[in-house]
């Protein structure tokens, strides 16, 4: 989730009601504003990783990561031991006979392919998906920050701050946030979805899919 849009949640539900009197006193006294206006800084990518269930979702992320790796190379691995078959067959087949199994072939790693990305892209998707989640619920305990500190903003340490009473509460959104997003709550998300059927050929005794056996195709019998 970028920047901007995690700005964008802190800046609405933190700032309402606060932008209509500080541009009054900005407007009457620019100097007083700034120095009487207690702005807060945070580190986004440091509160997400650092925290307990920001630790948690990237080990989940890492693992789904490798697993996907391994599952890419053991298909490839299988196809490649198909293609090798296939290649041995032309020799003894006629170009029609080989042609059709040639095609299949072709076929199916293409589709192999296809799933092999949907995983991945999948993988990628839950990751920003609990990234987004940890940020909207934390913005009680960042407004419960905000309050405790007599702060009118928080804003992104990425941000040009022209304030020499900013500081950064990093480390304390970590610790009041881990109270209430513990690791174990991605627990009780629901299992990710399976994605694709298997799409290895039906006879067991046939080599399975891959995603990276991204050869040339088969070809045919001259």
């Amino acid at each position: 989730m970028g920047a901007g849009l995690i700005g964008t949640i802190l800046a609405v539900a933190l700032l309402l009601g606060a932008g209509t009197s500080l541009a009054q006193e900005a407007a009457a006294n620019p100097a007083a504003s700034a120095a009487t206006a207690g702005i807060l800084t945070l580190n986004q990518d440091r509160f997400f990783a650092e925290s307990a269930y920001g630790k948690a979702a990237d080990a989940a992320y890492q693992a789904e990561n490798a697993a996907l790796l391994a599952e890419n190379r053991r298909i490839e691995a299988q196809l490649e031991a198909e293609e090798r078959e296939l290649t041995e067959r032309r020799k003894t087949m006629a170009p029609a006979d080989f042609a059709p199994l040639a095609a299949e072939f072709d076929t199916r790693v293409e589709e192999i392919r296809g799933a092999q990305d949907a995983k991945s892209r999948s993988i990628g998707q839950r990751h920003d998906d609990r990234r987004r989640r940890f940020f909207e619920a934390a913005v009680p305990v960042l407004a419960q920050l905000l309050s405790d500190e007599g702060a009118v903003a928080i804003l992104s340490n990425q941000a040009v701050v022209l304030s020499l009473s900013a500081f950064d509460i990093t480390d304390e959104a970590i610790l009041r946030v881990d109270s209430l997003l513990p690791a174990d709550l991605l627990d009780a998300e629901p299992p990710p979805d399976p994605g694709q059927p298997d799409l290895a050929p039906a006879d067991p005794g046939e080599p399975g899919p891959s995603p990276e056996l991204l050869t040339d195709p088969v070809a045919p019998a001259p």
